[in-house]
């Protein structure tokens, strides 16, 4: 519920909805975004019973082995006029994105093809990273097999993420290894 939480702070107007597999993840969104609707839900298998104005899908499609029904049950979810927002990997994987579960990383033009094919017109195409994020930070996570990204953060480690987060503002976003994808559902 993270990304829900940050677009709540935003958009605090929004109905804010979500969709989690893990029961214990439901769990947890719902303690945080008490004022939410969290529900568990294999998005490669069904999609929820109604639509919203945006969906929004960041760092998940990657892991899914059937990628294109998980699409065609976001766009089931995007209202007439809606959008839904896809981000995610493309380019070579690394052996630590296999480690977590990526079952691929896009070739270029390849996820805007299969959201078209779900009946959505794409409108907007972000590659965003080169040079920091993409090669060189995800080529050093490689290298040391992501050590660093994971147990306790403690005053150092947050300084060294906060420094690398501002060097990450410097990245391209004509560029990159990581998409965002936006295509709009037509009106019928």
């Amino acid at each position: 519920g993270s990304l829900l939480k940050a677009l709540g702070v935003l958009h605090p107007h929004a109905a804010l909805a979500g969709a989690e597999l893990a029961a214990t993840a439901v769990t947890l969104a719902r303690r945080t975004l008490p004022g939410a609707e969290i529900e568990q839900l294999d998005v490669a298998r069904g999609a929820l019973p109604r639509t919203f104005d945006l969906v929004v899908c960041a760092d998940v499609v990657e892991h899914i082995d059937n990628d294109e029904a998980a699409l065609a049950h976001m766009a089931q979810m995007t209202a007439p006029g809606g959008h839904l927002v896809v981000a995610t990997l493309q380019g070579r994987m690394r052996n630590f994105e296999k480690d977590v579960g990526h079952l691929r990383n896009y070739a270029e033009g390849e996820l805007q093809g299969k959201m078209s094919r779900t009946g959505l017109k794409v409108d907007r195409v972000i590659e965003w990273g080169f040079p920091f994020y993409s090669p060189f930070y995800r080529d050093f996570l490689d290298l040391v097999d992501s050590r660093g990204t994971t147990g306790k953060f403690g005053p150092t480690r947050k300084l060294i993420c906060n420094l690398i987060y501002g060097v990450f503002l410097m990245n391209s976003a004509r560029r990159g290894d990581y998409i965002f994808v936006r295509a709009q559902k037509p009106h019928a």
